[in-house]
């Protein structure tokens, strides 16, 4: 975290809250200590708002007061910090504390204490021809800064011609986390991960569409209390799906199931997040889009699937959509695929 500090609220965060029970002896958080613990102190500020209302934000008689009785209980129960800040405004009991670097006690557990907090994890997303969807899915993706140790944002982009390497470059500018791989001809979107994964010396992987119908964050923070702490391989099982593209995907599934005598699950849903330890070998990867299905074969057997929602593309639709040929010619790669397993 270098210089970076963890501002940390003190009353019904880092104590219990219980009403009946005076400040002195309120029971403490043990899950959020536990994770400050894994923080350096340096890096730790605490900032409370106690007796603010109390003391009609008299910040002197406040410090007289409040700030030894917090320093005796903080040292007594051995809470991790380096800083105590007093006076942060009250907001009152139905009021709020608003701000974009806000981590609910949830995230904050997960970061810090969670099954990927020791692991620093790089985004790899491919972007073909989605200039207008750029500068959201980085917004999107700076969020699972909320709960993972993100190391770079890894963007692709694969042979594109629109706009769509430049609005990368443009970020790129503002970022230091990102880099940009520009592929001048598109050979798969297969290629394009290939490409990033070259690129990446994290621990883990997560990799995305860049078309906005799978929110990264929104999928792993709906599912916080549902991750497997043991399965660091996690994949998502698409829901909200039209039913054609349902049904397609089910008959698929099945027929790969037959050829491989097992069920197969929803190989194709993003994002994925998986150990970079599963690549051994990158060129062994296909270049197109069963990219996806032989990732799955090479985690299957290690591999969590939590529930996203599917959202539909604010632009344009996918290419393979539109044509029954291309339907079919995918469904037919996907199982020629299957057959070189």
């Amino acid at each position: 975290m270098k210089d970076s500090k963890i501002i940390i609220d003190l009353d019904n965060t880092i104590t219990i809250e219980n009403p009946s029970i005076s400040y002195e002896n309120k029971d403490k958080n043990l899950a959020v200590a536990k994770a400050l613990k894994k923080i350096k102190k340096e890096n730790i500020v605490i900032f409370s708002s106690r007796n603010m209302r109390t003391f009609n934000n008299d910040l002197e008689k406040i410090n007289e007061v409040t700030k030894p009785i917090i320093e005796k209980w903080l040292n007594e129960n051995e809470v991790n910090y380096g800083e105590l800040i007093l006076g942060k405004p009250w907001c009152g009991e139905e009021g709020f504390y608003i701000d974009d670097k806000n981590l609910s006690i949830e995230e904050f557990l997960f970061k810090f204490d969670g099954p990927f907090s020791e692991n620093v994890i790089d985004v790899i997303i491919p972007f073909y021809n989605e200039e207008k969807n750029v500068f959201e899915s980085h917004q999107n993706q700076l969020n699972l800064e909320k709960l993972f140790n993100i190391k770079n944002f890894i963007y692709i982009n694969n042979g594109s011609s629109d706009k769509t390497l430049e609005n990368l470059n443009e970020i790129a500018k503002k970022y230091k986390k990102i880099k940009v791989i520009d592929i001048k001809k598109n050979l798969g979107y297969g290629n394009g991960i290939k490409k990033g994964l070259e690129l990446s010396e994290s621990d883990f992987i997560l990799i995305n569409h860049g078309d906005l119908q799978f929110d990264s964050y929104d999928f792993f923070r709906s599912n916080l209390s549902n991750i497997d702490p043991k399965t660091k391989n996690i994949f998502s099982k698409r829901l909200n799906r039209s039913f054609l593209d349902s049904f397609c995907s089910m008959v698929l599934r099945t027929i790969i199931s037959i050829i491989c005598l097992h069920k197969v699950k929803d190989f194709n849903g993003q994002p994925k997040i998986f150990n970079k330890d599963l690549i051994e070998n990158i060129n062994s990867f296909p270049d197109d889009f069963t990219f996806d299905l032989y990732l799955y074969f090479k985690t299957m057997n290690d591999v969590q699937f939590l529930p996203i929602i599917e959202r539909i593309r604010k632009f344009e639709s996918s290419s393979w959509s539109k044509s029954l040929i291309k339907r079919i010619s995918i469904f037919l790669s996907y199982i020629s695929r299957a057959l070189k397993k």
